[in-house]
């Protein structure tokens, strides 16, 4: 077994610390979704060339997401986006995370850097990033079964490109002002890989990811966070 601490991109300790920051996100806006979860249509793309391990010898080289549900939540001034294949839950479908940590600092039609984690040997000082982002093939790569070992996690993170942003929330969520609202972007040629590979080594997954996305938040009642 390979020592942890010789993980590409910086020691292990830094790619848990930005799982955990996702984990998070998800947990504070699970805790909120009574006034602040959001769901709704939209249309997008999502898109790549992919080499994955684990996913039963499938040829993802000309993947398409095809996908059919767009939602966010809001959580202060962190946006958490979920563009998804079908209506299913989280844990069987394609779906692709863009985790937004400050929306104040995001400025339209001005491509953002979309990393993992801070740069390594960083001091606490160095903000987080500003954007990340995490695509699960548990759809594409998963038995579709419920169990406690099926579908397992199947998951690529951006280690390097650029998201750009047409538009993004504004203001208060429950504004009457549609413009506000309107979340939309893009994103061409995303480096993907699990990080979790040794020093000078290939990742075992990995690939290249493209897309754009539009839709707007509709703030709605309970609800869950996403199908």
């Amino acid at each position: 077994m390979s020592n942890p601490s010789t993980l590409a991109g910086g020691p292990a300790a830094s790619y848990d610390r930005a799982m955990r920051h996702l984990a998070m996100v998800a947990l504070a806006a699970a805790a909120l979704m009574s006034t602040s979860c959001e769901v709704g249509q939209g249309v997008g793309r999502v898109y790549g060339d992919l080499r994955v391990e684990g996913c039963g010898g499938k040829d993802l080289s000309a993947y398409s997401m095809d996908p059919h549900f767009f939602g966010a939540i809001a959580v202060g001034r962190q946006l958490l986006i979920r563009i998804q294949r079908g209506g299913d839950l989280q844990e069987y479908t394609d779906n692709l995370v863009i985790a937004v940590d400050d929306l104040d600092k995001v400025v339209d039609n001005q491509p953002i850097e979309v990393q993992l984690q801070r740069p390594p040997g960083s001091g606490p000082e160095v903000p987080a990033p500003l954007v990340r982002m995490t695509l699960s093939l548990r759809g594409t790569c998963g038995s579709g079964k419920v169990g406690p070992n099926d579908n397992p996690a199947v998951v690529l993170h951006v280690v390097r490109g650029t998201i750009t942003f047409k538009s993004i929330l504004r203001g208060d969520p429950s504004s009457s002002d549609t413009n506000s609202k309107r979340i939309e972007g893009f994103f061409n040629e995303l480096v993907l890989e699990d990080p979790r590979h040794e020093v000078g080594q290939p990742a075992r997954s990995a690939g290249t990811l493209s897309g754009d996305f539009k839709f707007f938040y509709q703030r709605g009642g309970p609800a869950q966070p996403f199908p």
